[in-house]
């Protein structure tokens, strides 16, 4: 199946790549004409990508045939991989997130800062024209696209995940109903998974002092202060429930936000991986051989 994600990504990096020298020497003079070359080739590919997904999007709409969920469910999928391309700190990502930012503006269209990018781009290709109509449309994608991000879900899998999960709205109302855990509840888990790590022994007189035999095995919070040269300098234990349970719950949640990062990591490097066959497949589809050819 051709990705039209991936040929985006693979635009802007080769653009980046070539960009970053000029006659095979790096020179600090031409660095601005480097990066608007980047945002420019950013752009375009952002802007013909998603123009041709609301085109298919138009298509599908019209189409009163059996498979009309199935290619919902494609259009859904190059949304997500679009999105997985955007992921991460590299300069090809960053300047597709801007990229997209620009295309908003060129579309009129408005957004709160905290809208997740998911959201942006499930508006762009599914805004059409009855704006009461699309926002409910692109709230209902979203989430469940969303929900696929939040169990780690490839981007190859988004098909069969929407399929077995009910379609779309039995995705959003199953999202809508399921209770957010408590502190408590991750404190839980928190605890559980601190209980397998160990950094080493800490031990100070005053602390010892205070320590109850009834104490042992209970967590406790060390808060200290980090130094220049990465070691922390511990200041006081704290004790209190509260600030333990939100401690263990906030370790929870970095380590489920390190694995998510960890899965991530693992689907771009087999998205790299298959970018020739995917440019190959593209080259005889119009529409991806102009972002493919910039």
């Amino acid at each position: 199946m051709t990705q039209i994600a991936t040929q985006s990504n693979t635009v802007v990096t080769e653009t980046a790549n070539s960009s970053q020298t000029i006659d095979g020497q790096h020179s600090a003079g031409n660095a601005g004409s480097v990066a608007a070359q980047l945002a420019d080739k950013a752009f375009q590919g952002i802007r013909n990508a998603l123009d041709q997904l609301a085109t298919e999007r138009e298509a599908w709409e019209n189409t009163h045939v059996r498979t009309a969920n199935e290619h919902l469910y494609v259009l859904l999928q190059k949304c997500y991989q679009l999105f997985k391309c955007m992921e991460g700190n590299t300069d090809a990502a960053k300047a597709l997130r801007t990229a997209l930012k620009d295309y908003f503006a060129l579309k009129g269209y408005q957004y709160r800062p905290s809208s997740h990018t998911m959201n942006k781009i499930v508006r762009c290709v599914f805004a059409g024209s009855n704006e009461k109509v699309a926002k409910y449309r692109v709230s209902s994608y979203a989430i469940a696209l969303r929900a696929a991000l939040d169990q780690s879900i490839t981007a190859e899998n988004i098909p069969m995940f929407v399929t077995e999960s009910g379609g779309v709205e039995a995705l959003r109302a199953s999202v809508a109903g399921r209770p957010t855990k408590s502190v408590t509840e991750k404190a839980v888990l928190g605890s559980q998974a601190v209980s397998r790590e160990e950094l080493g022994p800490f031990s100070h007189q005053s602390v010892v002092e205070k320590f109850d035999a009834g104490k042992t095995d209970q967590h406790v919070v060390l808060l200290g202060t980090w130094q220049a040269d990465g070691s922390v300098t511990v200041r006081a234990v704290v004790e209190g429930k509260g600030a333990v349970n939100a401690a263990l719950a906030s370790y929870h949640s970095a380590k489920k936000a390190e694995a998510v990062a960890r899965i991530a990591e693992e689907e771009s490097q087999a998205i790299k991986a298959t970018t020739d066959k995917a440019v190959r497949d593209a080259a005889n589809e119009a529409y991806l051989s102009k972002l493919v050819n910039g």
